[in-house]
């Protein structure tokens, strides 16, 4: 295996390892929160996806007249970054409001489905931007970093 596949290999296990319930416990309407994960571990589990989910990922293609967008995982955003696409899986994802801006990072919640011609699809009931890190807290006055 050489370097540039054995970091894939360990990207994708954090990333799997990450891809846990960021949210725990019930809503105020009682139900469960949704699994969170990546696309990659999504597409790991496609078999076995059943309801609702959200899927965290960077947009790296939109087709707005078709009402789609591709969805990648968020372990190949410096390629992504780079070159504006990815070698990697990407989820398709069917969506009827606004289309984000590729190389934005979504948290797009809905469910697995097959399309038309029986391709996997992602059906989104919502996606939303996912927050920026914070940035980092400024030295006091009159201090060098």
């Amino acid at each position: 295996m050489n370097g540039g596949s054995s970091s894939k290999l360990l990207l994708a296990v954090v990333a799997l390892l990450l891809a846990t319930p960021v949210r725990a416990g019930e809503t105020a309407a009682g139900a469960a929160d949704p699994p969170r994960m990546g696309v990659e571990a999504l597409m790991e589990r496609a078999e076995r996806a059943k309801g609702t989910v959200v899927v965290e990922g960077i947009v790296t293609r939109v087709v707005p007249d078709r009402k789609l967008f591709a969805l990648a995982d968020l372990s190949d955003r410096e390629e992504v970054e780079r070159s504006g696409t990815t070698s990697c899986v990407t989820l398709p994802v069917a969506w009827e409001g606004e289309m984000p801006s590729v190389g934005s990072i979504e948290e797009v919640e809905g469910k697995l489905d097959l399309d038309e011609s029986g391709r996997r699809v992602f059906r989104a009931t919502s996606v939303r931007a996912r927050p920026a890190t914070p940035p980092a807290i400024a030295p006091p006055a009159g201090e060098r970093q």
